[in-house]
């Protein structure tokens, strides 16, 4: 039987090694590219399930963010009214001086720095810098309180005689509080009495000025555990007791004026420790002497402030 030339053309060896290969190679491409079409399209899935539905963590962020936004927004707000209104005590307090106390009123923080808050790079920064304005404001907000208390309560009655009122420091330089008025504890007992002044820290021999004109009376006899003691009295039921002295430069009956040297820092009587205790009587009744002291830098006077509500010893 004779065979047909197809037939030999099907029998030639590229037809009986190579066919199979290239049938294999292309179902090979075609799973290898299906296979590829689906990771990229799962690729491409995946990332717009990441971008478009955020996870349940991604939400809880989202939304804590939104509210620190609004919290910040409105301590933004809050602090402006705040800067404003502190702003306006201040002109109001530099009108009083000028014209009260003959003097400028001092205030070295006026600016409080808002430009920190929007420079806060995270939620501690931010929190930290609150809290540094919050504690600005509560001590400009103590000092207008002392101020305006003082205002209210002793200017009325005295105002056409402003230098019999002790407004003044006792001491020209800053010396520290080391025990402020009120409870405390007594330094020779040791148990709790009323400290019916304060305590400054000054050492031997510094000068102490009368805070306000006066006449120098003599000490009542309850006074005994005072040592060398000056009484000032100022008139209007007012005085003031200088205690413990080394030494006294004006006598009784004398007239003292404002600002006037009448002593010595010293360690006499019943006390544990250098220093002056200084007083204020109204109706020879012990008051907080640190509300009189409005004529002080307010930076300083919050100082003093702060270490006169201190529950310590007192020095005498």
């Amino acid at each position: 039987m004779k065979k047909n030339k197809s037939y030999y053309q099907s029998l030639h060896w590229e037809n009986l090694y190579l066919k199979p290969y290239k049938t294999t190679k292309r179902y090979i491409s075609i799973v290898l590219g299906v296979i590829a079409t689906a990771l990229a399209l799962g690729f491409i899935f995946t990332l717009i399930a990441i971008y478009i539905f955020p996870s349940k963590e991604e939400e809880k962020k989202a939304y804590e963010l939104a509210q620190l936004e609004k919290i910040y927004e409105e301590i933004q707000n809050n602090q402006k009214q705040i800067e404003i209104l502190l702003d306006t005590l201040s002109i109001k307090n530099n009108i009083i001086f000028k014209n009260i106390f003959n003097t400028d009123y001092i205030d070295e923080d006026k600016e409080m720095n808002t430009s920190k808050i929007t420079s806060a790079k995270s939620l501690s920064d931010m929190l930290k810098i609150i809290d540094e304005n919050l504690t600005k404001i509560k001590q400009k907000s103590n000092i207008q309180y002392y101020y305006y208390n003082f205002l209210f309560h002793y200017l009325p009655e005295n105002i056409n005689d402003l230098m019999k009122l002790p407004i003044r420091m006792p001491l020209k330089e800053n010396y520290e509080i080391a025990s402020g008025f009120g409870e405390r504890i007594h330094p020779i007992l040791k148990n709790t009495f009323f400290h019916t002044g304060i305590d400054f820290a000054a050492p031997l021999r510094t000068p102490v000025y009368a805070t306000a004109s006066g006449v120098v009376r003599n000490p009542d006899k309850s006074m005994f555990g005072y040592g060398e003691t000056i009484i000032i009295d100022h008139g209007n039921n007012i005085s003031t007791v200088y205690a413990h002295l080394l030494e006294k430069k004006v006598a009784t009956g004398r007239k003292v004026s404002a600002g006037e040297l009448i002593g010595y820092v010293g360690n006499t009587g019943i006390s544990f420790g250098i220093h002056l205790h200084y007083e204020i009587r109204i109706k020879n009744n012990p008051v907080n002497p640190i509300q009189f002291f409005i004529t002080l830098d307010p930076q300083i006077f919050y100082h003093y402030y702060l270490q006169a509500k201190i529950f310590n010893q007192a020095l005498s």
